[in-house]
């Protein structure tokens, strides 16, 4: 009996290892730092939005059962949170949304009238949702994890010969809704995913 006990425990400890391993292995190469001084201008040379809106309204998507989403979200804001940050992008609007909250996703993103979404690390099946639902409320999608432009988020902060450097996913960007200057296609690197 304990014999079998200790099994199913031991069994059962691999499988949460695994898992949280899974979650925490996911690669953010670049810097948030470098990131979030790229975002404002990234988001500028939107066509529609810079035009548009007084202020553009980012959410930071995190899970608060995700040690990781947690971590990032976290140096996300104490990166933005500087006086230096904010007197150069007073434009932009943070706020937080946490996942791991039983609400509707689609319904947090109407509420909150957004324009963009960042996303941390966060499981997969809430990955696919975000990326459906950016699509129907036309929401910009960014991340710094390699892996999400295969589940149709829009826009990667990536590093390629030691330098940061912009992926734009072009068919997500056009269900999205968005419309980006040919100086920022010009720099970036285009997959059609």
């Amino acid at each position: 009996m304990q014999s079998t006990f200790n099994k199913i425990l031991h069994l059962g400890l691999i499988i949460f290892l695994q898992l949280n391993l899974s979650i925490s292995a996911q690669d953010i190469k670049v810097p948030l730092e470098i990131q979030f001084a790229l975002l404002p201008k990234v988001l500028l040379l939107e066509k529609t939005l810079s035009v548009q809106e007084e202020k553009i309204k980012i959410a930071i998507l995190y899970d608060s059962t995700i040690r990781s989403s947690i971590n990032v979200k976290e140096k996300i804001f104490s990166f933005i949170d500087d006086q230096r940050y904010k007197k150069d992008n007073s434009k932009f609007v943070y706020i937080t949304l946490d996942l791991a909250n039983e609400v509707a996703l689609s319904n947090l993103l109407i509420e909150h009238q957004l324009n963009a979404v960042y996303l941390t690390p966060l499981r997969s099946e809430h990955i696919n949702q975000i990326s459906l639902e950016c699509k129907k409320l036309k929401l910009i999608s960014f991340t710094g994890i390699e892996k999400y432009l295969d589940y149709g988020i829009s826009i990667l902060f990536d590093i390629k010969n030691k330098k940061p450097k912009i992926t734009i996913n072009m068919e997500s960007v056009k269900e999205e809704g968005a419309s980006f200057s040919s100086y920022l296609l010009r720099l970036a690197n285009i997959i059609n995913n």
